[in-house]
């Protein structure tokens, strides 16, 4: 199964993008940078995958692939 989310706000800078997925990085001013580390995390848990893609002035796209088991 494979969920995108995407905006078309002003996209995440690129020396932003590599850190996004560790602990304590936020772009916020109230942040304190652990949510898409703990979404990363649960999606791993369950045999899935995160990704990011983003392009300055055009907005991010994150899509998750999850993996579904057959009963």
């Amino acid at each position: 199964m494979l969920i995108a989310f995407q905006d078309n706000g002003c996209g995440i800078p690129e020396d932003i993008r590599e850190q996004l997925f560790h602990r304590q990085v936020t772009t916020k001013t109230d942040g304190i940078g652990l949510g898409l580390v703990n979404v990363r995390q649960i999606i791993q848990d369950f045999g899935g995958t995160v990704n990011l893609e983003s392009q300055e002035g055009k907005g991010a796209t994150v899509t998750l692939r999850l993996q579904l088991e057959n009963d």
